[in-house]
């Protein structure tokens, strides 16, 4: 059976077409499979924060991405991504209230405890204090020490008291 030449290049055409789009089908699905959490290295993701009131949920960052509308709609956020990436740890800094409510719905044991602090005396710290919060696996990593945003520095009296009782011999920091 002879055909028309226009007719035998349509067929052609869309024979190629159909296999090119099978190929395609085939190399995006080996490549979502590949990309996938069980497939990737696991990660240690070395600063996450835990946010409580102040943060603007619910609002549009510079690039259009909209926040989440609550700490734990941001909570449910963040674990996802440790799912999805294969995040296997996680030191999350905040709060000692915040981490402990985050470590809380940790069902997987991925977040390693922090704390942010601005200033020696955030959250009625002192020596005594701090060496019981490091004791009691309450402070695993100190996440975030931030005493340049206050002009602090961390020679000061006050730091140096708190660093020199976590590095005591003998203490788990």
């Amino acid at each position: 059976m002879k055909c028309h030449i226009v007719s035998c290049v349509t067929r052609y055409l869309q024979s190629v077409s159909l296999i090119a789009s099978l190929l395609l089908v085939s190399a995006s699905t080996a490549w979502a499979k590949a990309s996938s959490a069980e497939n990737q290295p696991p990660i240690i993701d070395m600063h996450i924060h835990a946010f409580g009131k102040g943060f603007p949920y619910g609002t549009k960052d510079h690039l259009g991405n909209l926040a989440p509308e609550s700490p734990d709609a941001l909570f449910e956020g963040v674990y996802g991504r440790f799912r999805e990436y294969n995040i296997v740890k996680a030191m999350v800094s905040g709060t000692p209230a915040l981490v402990e409510n985050w470590k809380s719905k940790d069902e997987e044991n991925r977040i390693v405890r922090g704390i942010t602090m601005f200033k020696a005396s955030d959250h009625g710290m002192n020596a005594d204090l701090l060496e019981r919060m490091i004791k009691e696996g309450k402070i695993q990593v100190f996440g975030e020490l931030s005493p340049f945003y206050t002009k602090d520095s961390t020679t000061a009296l006050n730091w140096n008291i708190l660093t020199l009782t976590s590095l005591q011999p003998g203490n788990p920091a």
